[in-house]
């Protein structure tokens, strides 16, 4: 692409947006390559659009995915950083969304922003900054440019923008990073300026600024409440109504021919989220309620084979289901962190049964070695169709927080089960050669 020059006194955004004379990053495993930022976009979509990685409470959304993404494609432009650098990196972005959304949310998530991709964009940048090695003031100027590409709204969820904002979240806050990097200058009060990221998405006095830099240094997000590592490859809001439906099935014996109604009652941010009654593709399906707890009652199980495609039975199924707002489940103060799911169960002989669950926490101590991530990795190895011992991978993954050089990349491709051949350089706009 030619960049034209920049008008004096300005800092010019090619080197930002470009990786160089040859696309550095990698682009899958193993990689095609790309200019970072769209590495990183690509990689992070990717990344969620099994709609399987970690939630973050505070955020009320996903940070992860777009963060590693970010991280691996400057990993791979700069050359060797060790995986101790990455992993810090990636902490501390993680860590500054999660400080964002203690000060805006639940009020964010219920205007109908996507935080994922409002608040995960500043996780991405902010993992950026910190592997670049920029200080207080390049990244507060990072921060503000990526104030100016903060975007995306729930209305997205359950179609293909769903993961595109975990994608564009990774791309704009590589080139934010980049951009301070080289220069860029933006508004260093833009999140609490009068029209500024705090007023704008929330309103004026609809947030609180102490509570996001209140907690920085002693606060972590990812160690309390820590993040909800997904057991199910569907919308996390079902997660706990999941739970406790397989709980009921596993305790009274029960199939899907043995119940007849099933009641699902939910906090009342719920249905605008995961709104699909007739589910017409695996994805949308992902986002049903009614789908959802026909598979669990009729299978015994939601994995990633449950999405592959929609099954009519299961629709025809689901019209047993009714979702309603349970009655203590209203306002920000009873969501995520509080919220729970009640299932009631009626089955075929008029018995009803009935279970509470709360959404389950299983990132955190000693439940990284809890059978179900075990169980949940070998659910990806086996839909990717990889021939590999996912307790391995995951002690491999475990030791990336070491000296050695991060190479995520290298840990994919190891896990695949017949190499590729070399793959062709991708440029934007530029489809690769067949």
């Amino acid at each position: 692409a030619v960049v034209p020059p920049a008008p004096r006194g300005a800092a010019c955004p090619g080197p930002a947006l470009r990786g160089g004379a040859r696309p550095r990053a990698g682009l899958g495993a193993p990689p095609p390559r790309a200019d970072p930022p769209t590495a990183a976009l690509c990689n992070a979509a990717a990344a969620h659009a099994l709609d399987f990685d970690a939630i973050s409470f505070a955020v009320s959304g996903f940070v992860g995915s777009g963060a590693i993404a970010a991280l691996a494609a400057l990993a791979d432009a700069v050359g060797p950083v060790p995986g101790r650098d990455v992993v810090t990196a990636y902490c501390l972005g993680w860590e500054a969304a999660a400080a964002l959304g203690r000060g805006v949310n639940p009020l964010h998530y219920a205007k109908g922003w996507h935080p994922t991709a409002t608040l995960g964009l500043f996780a991405a940048a902010g993992s950026a900054c910190r592997l670049l090695g920029l200080d207080a003031g390049r990244t507060a100027a990072a921060l503000s440019v990526a104030v100016s590409e903060a975007s995306g709204v729930k209305t997205m969820i359950g179609n293909m923008l769903n993961p595109f904002h975990v994608g564009t979240a990774a791309r704009n806050g590589v080139v934010a990073a980049r951009l301070a990097a080289n220069g860029f200058d933006g508004n260093p009060t833009a999140f609490e300026a009068d029209q500024g990221f705090l007023n704008l998405f929330n309103g004026p006095g609809d947030f609180d600024a102490r509570r996001i830099v209140d907690g920085l240094g002693h606060q972590w997000d990812l160690v309390d409440p820590g993040p909800v590592v997904k057991i199910y490859p569907c919308c996390g809001l079902v997660h706990s109504g999941l739970d406790a439906l397989l709980g009921l099935r596993d305790e009274h014996g029960l199939t899907g021919a043995d119940v007849q109604g099933v009641t699902v009652r939910v906090h009342e941010y719920v249905p605008r989220v995961m709104h699909v009654q007739d589910p017409s593709t695996g994805y949308a399906a992902k986002f049903s309620i009614p789908y959802c707890a026909a598979a669990a009652l009729v299978d015994g199980r939601v994995d990633l084979a449950t999405f592959d495609a929609v099954r009519p039975e299961l629709v025809e199924w689901s019209r047993r289901v009714r979702v309603e707002v349970h009655p203590e489940l209203a306002g920000g103060s009873t969501f995520f962190g509080n919220e729970f799911t009640e299932v009631e169960l009626e089955t075929a002989s008029g018995r009803l049964v009935r279970r509470v669950n709360r959404m389950e926490n299983r990132g955190t101590g000693d439940r990284l070695a809890a059978p179900e991530l075990q169980a949940k990795l070998a659910d990806c190895f086996r839909h990717g169709g990889v021939d590999g011992d996912p307790v391995a991978a995951w002690d491999t993954v475990l030791s990336l927080d070491g000296d050695g050089a991060f190479a995520l990349w290298e840990l994919a491709g190891a896990a695949r089960s017949t190499p590729a051949a070399e793959s062709p350089h991708v440029t934007p706009g530029e489809e690769p050669a067949p």
